[in-house]
């Protein structure tokens, strides 16, 4: 048999797979070059230029046990894309495709995050997702603190998304008031930037700790704009209506977090997410709000690993229920 004379049949049978070949392609391609705009627009701030590891980046998964999904993970305040890492690497271990972000005005200096808002961040979110939505149906979401909330603010907002699975670390919605006691008594300094470093040896404050200890991967400037603009965020999303999703949610949060109230993040994802499941730490353990990152060397194996397979099952879960 002439195998040319079957080449149309193939084609016709293929065409959704290569047609999502080329989304992807072009999705990939539209992310970098909206990266590399917003580097340009940094460089009116400040010539102060990225470390490799602070660069949002999508990764592609050619491997033998590539799944054909997406993961998306957005990073919190004064972070990068550097901290989801870990968990982005297990993800694309397990076949996913996955999309680590930058959320504008981090990954360089604290100086430069003054200058973006909720807006900006909202909208950057929202291209994002639509651009993995171009590429992919089945999508799972991770967020950590800012990061999260963020995630909740989009899905709240766009009730017809209904992504495979999401894993939230200490999603920010209400300040802990030792957050509160902090913010207020920097505000006091009258500057757009509080340095990391002398703050810590004045304040003592344990969630800076790993701004701290890494000196690469997260701001040592604190921009204070910024950190007023997340708290009226947490407002905004923590009183909008109340949206029943039946999405598989997976919570971890610690009772010993000083940047927010751990009590008022469960009870607005209990209201909202009919499928939550929560990992609480007491309050004894001390695990601090960056509980994630490999430093906090308690618990973060311990809820990279979880979040992964988490995502795992829902994401094959809904394969088999969309067969």
């Amino acid at each position: 048999m002439k195998f040319y004379l079957l080449l149309p049949l193939y084609l016709l049978l293929n065409q959704n797979s290569f047609a999502s070949v080329v989304s992807c392609e072009l999705a990939e391609k539209k992310f970098q070059s909206r990266f590399e705009k917003l580097e340009l627009e940094y460089q009116k701030y400040s010539k102060e230029t990225f470390i490799k590891d602070n660069k949002p980046y999508w990764k592609t998964n050619t491997s033998a046990n590539s799944n054909g999904k997406i993961a998306y993970l957005m990073h919190g305040f004064i972070g990068s894309p550097y901290e989801m890492k870990p968990i982005a690497n297990l993800l694309y271990d397990a076949g996913f495709t996955v999309v680590n972000d930058l959320l504008p005005g981090h990954g360089v200096n604290g100086r430069i995050s003054n200058h973006y808002d909720s807006a900006q961040w909202k909208t950057h979110m929202r291209e994002s997702i639509e651009l993995l939505k171009s590429c992919s149906a089945n999508m799972s979401l991770v967020g950590f603190s800012t990061g999260g909330l963020l995630i909740h603010d989009y899905i709240s907002s766009n009730p017809e998304f209904k992504p495979d699975a999401v894993v939230l670390y200490s999603p920010f919605y209400k300040a802990h008031l030792a957050f509160l006691a902090w913010v207020k008594d920097i505000a006091a300094w009258v500057t757009p930037t509080v340095a990391v470093a002398p703050l810590y040896m004045v304040s003592r404050y344990q969630d800076i700790q790993v701004a701290v200890k890494d000196t690469e991967h997260y701001m040592q400037n604190i921009p204070l704009t910024t950190a007023t603009v997340i708290q009226k965020l947490g407002t905004e999303v923590y009183n909008k209506s109340d949206i029943t999703s039946d999405i598989p949610v997976l919570l971890f949060v610690s009772e010993n977090d000083q940047v927010l109230n751990d009590e008022v993040t469960i009870s607005k994802l209990k209201k909202d997410f009919k499928n939550l499941k929560v990992t609480l730490f007491e309050k004894k353990r001390k695990i601090p709000h960056h509980l994630m990152v490999d430093s906090v060397r308690a618990v973060a194996g311990q809820v990279q690993k979880e979040g992964a397979e988490f995502i795992q099952q829902n994401a094959f879960t809904t394969q088999k229920l969309n067969k």
